[in-house]
């Protein structure tokens, strides 16, 4: 049995057995004289393990005995009084006996509890016990870890509350009263959102708890968290997806081209033999189209091709400045590019042809949801992440922002708002970024639209975190 607080309890045993020897001594013939001690030798039960136990019922027998002799009895009655304290050396070894089974096996268990609980804390899985309505009881380390809420602040909550997305907690509720009816045998794949907002994917085996009665105590949930098991999947789809791609690129490629360039050059004769009106109109449509399908080409043999990166040391700004001019140069209107942060400090070894592909795509997008003027705001800085610095790239315009729907699909290929786009420029982007050890996400301004771009390996050698913003105008 573990001692609860035992500081005290030393002084209180020896108070209590100075007051029965005491006692004893008025009373040295009663049985009862002897009998209390058994009180000492149980208050000792929880002074931790069977010795103190044992060392009390020594000396509480050999105050029995030195109390039948103070003073020497005489007369008839002292063959009752052997017999009273007999009885009282039998009652203390008794119950000294009972007391340190007791404690040993109070210490067994305390000790497989333990040990339970230290095999329940070290498993990478998520474990969860809720009582019959669902409101948490015990959470394990690792669920702590993955959700961010200890027992304290998660303890006497709704299971589906914490751990369960608003979206995913109706069958969250139909998983719960299925296990308590004995209906659930096979897991269930429900994702948990953390508390900083990120999402995992577990697979959760549930086991109600029953009384002996058979009236359900609780449920135990296990939960496997299986997120790379399915980002993993979806990478082997995307790249069997890409493979398809290539293959049937490259049994067609070749083939497209030839034709391609073969209509281009019946243009070049229409165009050439003249006749005006209705053929030349024609004409440039038909070359329009044949350029689009060029393009189409390139973009899909781009999309399917691995990256291949020629890494340098470069100035981040230097590369968005040339893009800048590029860009800025085929679209009308008035113009600005915003620069603010550590714009001339933060340098990343990267590929600069490909980093000047996403700056491309991501101004050819902002100006081109521009009407008239667009304003496109570039903030860089330096972030630490998991002791590495990165460098981030925030791009915003002051378009109209992304339509409903469009900012969870922008990323999926063949996906476009665009009359004339192919819907692989973005999916390009993220690769790209992705092949640079970074990341390519979309933010959440009030107004417009911005792509955030992570890039590691980055050096700030003069932070400039509260400069004057520059200003790029065309």
């Amino acid at each position: 049995m573990k001692a609860h607080s035992t500081a005290p309890l030393p002084l209180v045993v020896c108070v209590l057995t100075s007051s029965i020897f005491l006692t004893d001594l008025m009373f040295p013939l009663g049985v009862a004289s002897g009998v209390p001690y058994i009180a000492v030798v149980l208050l000792a039960m929880w002074m931790g393990g069977p010795r103190p136990v044992y060392v009390t019922a020594v000396v509480a027998s050999v105050l029995t005995v030195v109390g039948f002799f103070i003073p020497v009895p005489e007369g008839p009655g002292i063959i009752m009084g052997i017999e009273n304290r007999l009885i009282a050396l039998f009652a203390i070894w008794v119950t000294a006996v009972l007391a340190s089974t007791l404690v040993a096996r109070n210490e067994i268990v305390r000790q497989q509890r333990d040990f339970s609980e230290k095999l329940i804390d070290a498993a990478r899985s998520s474990i969860l016990l809720t009582d019959p309505d669902g409101a948490i009881v015990r959470i394990n380390e690792f669920t702590a870890e993955l959700t961010g809420y200890d027992l304290s602040q998660a303890a006497g909550r709704s299971w589906l509350d914490v751990l369960l997305p608003e979206a995913e907690r109706s069958r969250g509720e139909a998983f719960h009263a299925a296990c308590l009816e004995g209906r659930n045998s096979e897991p269930q794949l429900l994702p948990v959102v953390a508390r900083s907002g990120i999402v995992r994917h577990l697979s959760w085996a549930s086991r109600v708890i029953t009384e002996d009665s058979g009236k359900p105590m609780g449920v135990l949930y296990v939960g496997l968290d299986v997120t790379p098991l399915l980002e993993a999947q979806q990478k082997l789809l995307q790249s069997e997806r890409l493979a398809a791609i290539g293959q049937a690129l490259a049994a067609l490629s070749h083939e497209a081209r030839n034709e391609l360039s073969t209509l281009r050059l019946a243009l070049d004769l229409l165009e050439a033999q003249g006749g005006g009106g209705e053929s030349s109109q024609l004409a440039r449509h038909l070359r329009g189209a044949t350029t689009r399908l060029s393009r189409l080409l390139d973009d899909v043999r781009g999309y399917a091709a691995p990256i291949l990166l020629e890494r340098s040391t470069c100035q981040l700004a230097g590369i968005w400045r040339k893009v800048w001019q590029e860009v800025e140069e085929r679209h009308a209107g008035e113009h600005q590019l915003v620069e603010q942060g550590e714009v001339e400090s933060v340098r990343c070894d990267v590929d600069p042809l490909r980093i000047e592909q996403v700056f491309r795509n991501v101004f050819e997008n902002a100006l081109g949801a521009c009407i008239t003027s667009g304003v496109v705001t570039i903030r860089c800085t330096v972030k630490d992440v998991e002791g590495s610095a990165f460098a981030r790239i925030s791009i915003r315009d002051n378009g109209p922002g992304l339509p409903p729907g469009v900012k969870e699909k922008i990323f999926e290929p063949f996906f476009t708002t665009k009359v004339q786009g192919t819907g692989l420029g973005m999916p390009i982007c993220r690769r790209i970024i992705d092949a640079h050890g970074g990341e390519l996400i979309i933010g959440d301004p009030a107004e417009g639209a911005e792509f955030i771009i992570l890039l590691p390996g980055s050096e700030a050698t003069s932070p400039q975190v509260n400069e004057p913003a520059a200003m790029i105008s065309s």
